[in-house]
């Protein structure tokens, strides 16, 4: 009997930010912000608190299309902590977002793990980590940078 391999790949990493950690948290609270920093974000709409309809496409081959996902969000202790649920078609998964003010920073610290569904059995776990990782910098550059504009605006 074969053993049906695992497509669950765990991801972790940290970001730092030069905004306090409340403004942060305000940034990754706004669905306008967070379409606009979601590489690939089509459609982000709120079904019901802490429950959102995704829809994003991704163009960096082999995991290229289009998903569309739940993402729910869950014990949130603003501005430290949230857990991140995910459970569609292509992807679940689930993690955690810690914030950490350090001196004038914020340090975000991100872990969780996704299972991507039938594409995930035929890439290799490693170069769906680096997607993973790349599209994550992305997003987080993309906040920072509209951390500073709303700075510069206030």
């Amino acid at each position: 009997m074969k053993r049906k391999k695992d497509n669950t790949m765990n991801i972790e990493g940290t970001y730092t930010f030069q905004a306090s950690p409340e403004a942060v948290w305000r940034c990754l609270s706004d669905q306008q912000l967070l379409t606009r920093a979601l590489p690939g974000i089509e459609v982000l709409e709120r079904v019901s608190q802490g429950i959102y309809t995704v829809t994003l496409s991704i163009n960096q081959a082999p995991l290229k299309g289009t998903y569309k996902e739940r993402v729910m969000l869950s014990n949130y202790y603003a501005p430290h902590y949230c857990h991140i649920g995910i459970d569609g078609d292509n992807l679940n998964g689930d993690g955690i977002i810690q914030l950490r003010a350090h001196e004038h920073m914020t340090i975000v610290n991100y872990k969780g793990s996704v299972r991507i569904g039938k594409l995930g059995a035929l890439v290799p776990p490693a170069l769906t980590r680096g997607i993973t990782k790349l599209i994550l910098q992305q997003f987080f550059n993309e906040l920072a940078a509209q951390l500073r504009d709303l700075n510069h605006v206030e």
